[in-house]
């Protein structure tokens, strides 16, 4: 598949939808990186809201992310991630497999 079909950009931001979160999720702050290109893109970014399901993550510039990619978290697990939705800067991840 062309990675860059399967790209969500932030500066063009998808609407979130209605809270449909079957977990609830935990105020965090947690440093992380956003993992992609078989691990030859690593992104800072802040993760803000946690749940067993997914997260809110901050990115600080708007950047074109794939719609999968790994979150990894500082004590260095990889977490697979899907991309639901973006918005300014803010980015929702569905944990895959969660």
């Amino acid at each position: 598949m062309d990675s860059l079909a399967s790209t969500t950009s932030i500066a063009c931001a998808v609407d979130a939808a209605p809270e449909r979160r079957i977990q609830r999720r935990r105020r965090v702050i947690k440093g992380g990186k956003v993992v992609f290109n078989n691990g030859q893109s690593v992104i800072d970014c802040s993760v803000r809201d946690l749940s067993e399901g997914g997260a809110k993550l901050l990115l600080r510039d708007p950047i074109i992310l794939p719609h999968d990619f790994q979150l990894q978290m500082l004590d260095g697990r990889l977490i697979p991630c899907e991309l639901r939705w973006a918005r300014n800067g803010a980015v929702g991840v569905k944990f895959r497999g969660a």
